[in-house]
């Protein structure tokens, strides 16, 4: 057969089930996908609980005290002459501290004349070392039983330094992460940063017992990994599911910000307060990291046609009406056959045409999905990042209950989520620009709702404080069927640059809320923080009413250009050129 060139086409393919033969193991009953889905979810879930780590045990992290022997009059530090063994840590003032020997061979006026700046002002100095970020102690006499322990009292400034390193981390790695992703898939990608995050993540307690520098470097390659999380979404949506399964993997793949907490927080509540301590979060959470991505890397491709878990059926149900690049050469019959595998698995050697950038950023439905993704994270990381602080310091709740109760919300809401995504699919009464506005303004008003009602309830009344934090955190699962349904409905192909858009936004957010926090709340009073959930509350408003002016259901013009859903399908065959579109 004369040898013949494909034209460079985009075409909606229809497989012959006589046309193809793909080996498989066939072992999951074509269910394959909904396996890569799970296990990706997984993979993304561990990333962010390896991040979360740190915002339970930052309320329970208790090491050895170590007593810092100086003349400087600080905290933990032995008074500066000889005989006289009290420490500004609240030792009690008996003859058992006092060295009569010492005092009478080693007797100096000057240390004499200051001893009782040691002796009376032991509260001062430690409240001015906790208030610089150093390591501080209360040391009381303990029994034989009891082991001696200290906190990590950090300033409020600093603190904020070691959640804000994720959201730096993470912008950093954006467009880098971007870039291998284009080049290298999806696959190595997210093997590469999970096992940036798995390694930081077990080096922790080693990074916080060594410096804060080196803790913020570590927090800062765990944030690494969380760049990859929308794209990978993206690619896993677009390769993975079938045309009328995108609503299904969009709600169960960004469920990871549910799952995270509700896995992270009950866990590390638990591990706190065993013997294991604080450090032992860390290592679980390393080691689960490690255990899901070799997983993962057993089962995942970027493409299901190279997948050798996959067979003939599932492989047609995947592509069946996609759009498809054709680029390859044929010049017989086997060749040819390869041909159409290729084609509708839409892989190319070569992209035939460019994200259309200009056209997107102009779109105004884009702008309602970037602002209402900035709405959106700046509630939700409110409830992830301080949930646990609130309920434990506001609402005097124990580390133990702390860590159940902060994890009932985001677990409801994941249950939402995958409730509501499939269901919104389903519903045929609505238009998709109908549909989409509905579920987001159930999701941002009631949320807004919740967190402005924070506002007038008195921390006192605990109970109905907690309900209204729980509604807040609940009622924000609706948003898969609002804003992140609206971002591939109306981008379609290339939803992965809009998803990558809104993954910076996520960055962002997760950057600012802290800074938020510490600005609006310096000294964790109620009036301040019924501040600060009332204007997150605002935010939710403001971005719903955006959104549902400008926001939509349909394909844009330029996704339109080789997504056409009505165009019936093109069937061609061996000695055939391929199809003019």
């Amino acid at each position: 057969m004369e040898n013949r060139r494909w034209s460079s086409e985009e075409v909606l393919v229809e497989l012959d089930p006589d046309t193809t033969s793909t080996s498989g193991l066939c072992c999951f009953k074509h269910k394959t996908r909904f396996l890569i889905l799970v296990l990706t979810t997984l993979c993304l879930t561990s990333v962010l609980s390896n991040i979360l780590t740190f915002n339970f045990t930052v309320i329970c992290m208790v090491d050895t005290p170590k007593i810092v022997k100086n003349d400087s009059g600080r905290a933990n530090t032995t008074t500066p002459f000889d005989g006289f063994s009290k420490t500004m840590t609240e030792e009690q003032n008996d003859t058992l501290n006092v060295g009569f020997a010492s005092m009478l061979t080693k007797f100096m006026p000057h240390d004499a004349a200051t001893a009782h700046i040691y002796a009376s002002e032991p509260e001062t100095a430690a409240e001015e070392e906790k208030e610089e970020g150093l390591l501080t102690t209360i040391m009381k006499n303990y029994g034989s039983h009891d082991v001696a322990q200290k906190k990590f009292h950090w300033s409020s400034t600093k603190k904020s330094y070691f959640f804000s390193a994720i959201a730096v981390g993470a912008l950093l790695a954006a467009f880098p992460v971007t870039v291998m992703i284009a080049y290298a898939g999806a696959k190595k990608a997210l093997l590469t940063v999970g096992l940036i995050t798995t390694v930081a993540t077990a080096l922790c307690p080693f990074a916080v017992d060594t410096g804060d520098h080196f803790f913020i470097i570590a927090r800062l390659l765990q944030g690494v990994a969380l760049a990859a999380c929308m794209p990978v979404i993206g690619c896993l949506t677009s390769a993975w599911a079938s045309l009328d399964e995108n609503g299904l993997f969009m709600g169960i793949a960004t469920s990871f910000i549910q799952l995270a907490p509700v896995f992270t927080m009950p866990l590390s509540g638990a591990l706190c307060v065993s013997d294991i301590g604080w450090p032992g979060v860390f290592y679980v959470h390393a080691a689960v990291s490690l255990c899901l991505f070799g997983l993962w890397a057993i089962f995942y491709t970027d493409s299901p046609a190279d997948s050798r878990w996959i067979g003939d059926k599932e492989l047609r149900r995947i592509n069946e009406g996609k759009v498809c690049l054709l680029l390859k050469k044929v010049s017989d019959t086997a060749g040819e056959q390869s041909i159409v595998i290729a084609a509708i698995d839409a892989k190319a050697d070569k992209p035939v045409s460019t994200v259309p950038y200009g056209a997107i950023v102009r779109t105004p439905a884009v702008w309602a999905v970037w602002v209402a993704t900035l709405a959106n994270f700046l509630g939700v990381y409110l409830v992830i990042l301080f949930s646990a602080t609130f309920l434990n310091k506001k609402l005097q709740y124990s580390v133990a209950d702390t860590g159940v109760l902060a994890a009932i919300p985001t677990f409801i809401q994941f249950a939402v989520k995958v409730t509501v995504g499939p269901a919104s699919d389903k519903i045929k009464c609505l238009s998709d620009t109908a549909k989409v506005k509905l579920g987001n303004s159930v999701a941002f008003l009631c949320m807004g709702a919740a967190l402005i009602a924070l506002y007038y309830i008195p921390f006192g009344n605990r109970e109905q404080s907690l309900v209204m934090l729980i509604t807040a955190a609940s009622i924000c699962g609706f948003n898969v069927a609002g804003f992140f349904k609206s971002a591939t409905l109306v981008s379609r192909h290339h939803s992965h640059f809009v998803m990558s858009v809104s993954q910076m936004l996520m960055c962002v957010c997760m950057l600012v809320v802290p800074l938020i926090v510490q600005f609006m709340a310096p000294n964790n009073s109620d009036e301040e923080w019924h501040n600060v959930f009332v204007i997150h509350g605002g935010f939710l408003v403001i971005g719903n009413v955006f959104f549902c002016i400008f926001g939509s259901g349909e394909p844009a013009a330029w996704a339109l250009e080789s997504w056409n859903l009505k165009k019936k399908p093109t069937r061609f065959s061996v000695g055939e050129d391929a199809p003019s579109g």
